[in-house]
């Protein structure tokens, strides 16, 4: 996924969709209305160009988002492909992409997507656990949906899985399940989404049962800090985490319950940050401030990239009385350091420089 990108959102709003899962709404999700493919992605091609402006080194893809893309009558799924394949002829668009299920793809339908532009493919995984997969009426095993993943790799698309954590029937056990089998599987890269309850779903009705309470917001920060943890070492990106604030799903009364939050992907980083500084000073530095005098304070500056201050200090500042309330006895400060790599810092005490090039991800 090298390069600057522009991605171009043409939702469907369910279409294709054969089943009903339990979560799902996409109609507030993406918060569009349904257009006539010609005349919609020609609008909406236009505005997001005319926005962006022209650059050279940039590569622009249009993305069927929202619905099950290969589950849609052939006729229709065309349709689509050959409006998009007008753009990718007049030179404004590089390629296709779309997100689809797992269980609605073969060899032959992989061809015929190659044969029009589609270069990237992202599956609606959500989950490798059988028993999560049939409670929320996903109509399939976990074994048919890493079969897919194989499959587009296979064909040599860029391939993508979509992943969602506290889905009714999930345990944090299972979802650690899951995020170990996709590394094993080996897609391009990954989007996270923590399951929140929208309005107008299956899932709005169960409320009341004990297996269907989704995730607080401070567990499926904790539970998405993990997986990024370990999807980074293995060398697959996470390229989102946390659902798109659209209109539509911010309106009043759309999420009934649920970890929404308008920047989660922040949220994470922020957690990661602040747990990986208290675990190092409370090793590094604490222990030697119960070898000195008692009640000595200890002054300490942690060096940071210039882009990781944000996620040190915390959304709205809320790391920093954590640091004061989890580090007694520590003055804590920080600094830009340019020796320091996205994701790692320093920490220099009164004593001298206590630690240097720490990953956050380790």
């Amino acid at each position: 996924m090298a390069g600057k990108r522009l991605i171009i959102p043409f939702f469907l709003n369910q279409e294709g969709c054969v089943r009903r899962c339990i979560f799902c709404n996409q109609h507030i999700i993406s918060g569009a209305k349904k257009t006539d493919a010609r005349s919609g992605l020609a609008e909406t091609v236009a505005a997001y160009l005319a926005t962006a402006g022209s650059r050279p080194d940039r590569t622009v893809q249009i993305a069927f988002y929202g619905g099950s893309f290969t589950s849609l009558e052939l006729s229709k799924q065309n349709e689509y492909l050959r409006c998009g394949q007008q753009f990718i002829a007049q030179g404004v668009v590089h390629s296709l992409r779309l997100s689809t299920r797992p269980d609605s793809l073969d060899q032959d339908g992989c061809r015929r997507l190659q044969a029009f532009g589609v270069r990237t493919v992202e599956l609606g995984v959500q989950s490798l656990n059988d028993r999560v997969l049939a409670v929320c009426n996903r109509g399939h095993d976990a074994a048919v949906a890493l079969a897919a993943v194989k499959l587009v790799k296979d064909q040599g698309f860029e391939t993508g899985v979509q992943l969602m954590l506290g889905l009714p029937g999930q345990s944090r056990e299972s979802f650690q399940e899951t995020v170990e089998k996709t590394i094993a599987a080996g897609p391009d890269f990954v989007r996270l989404y923590p399951a929140v309850v929208l309005r107008h779903t299956p899932w709005e009705l169960r409320l009341g049962d004990a297996d269907y309470q989704p995730l607080s917001l401070a567990a499926a920060v904790e539970w998405c800090g993990w997986a990024l943890k370990v999807f980074k070492p293995a060398g697959i990106p996470v390229v989102r985490m946390g659902l798109h604030p659209s209109d539509g799903l911010i309106a009043p009364g759309n999420i009934v319950a649920g970890p929404y939050h308008p920047a989660f992907g922040e949220l994470v980083k922020s957690y990661l940050f602040r747990e990986k500084v208290i675990d190092i000073l409370g090793k590094l530095v604490l222990d030697r401030q119960s070898r000195l005098e008692k009640g000595r304070r200890i002054s300490v500056s942690v060096g940071l990239h210039r882009a990781d201050v944000s996620a040190f200090v915390g959304h709205q500042r809320a790391n920093l009385p954590e640091y004061c309330r989890r580090l007694e006895g520590i003055d804590i400060g920080w600094h830009v350091d340019r020796r320091q790599h996205r994701g790692e810092f320093a920490c220099v005490a009164n004593e001298g420089r206590l630690v240097d090039h720490c990953s956050v991800f380790s």
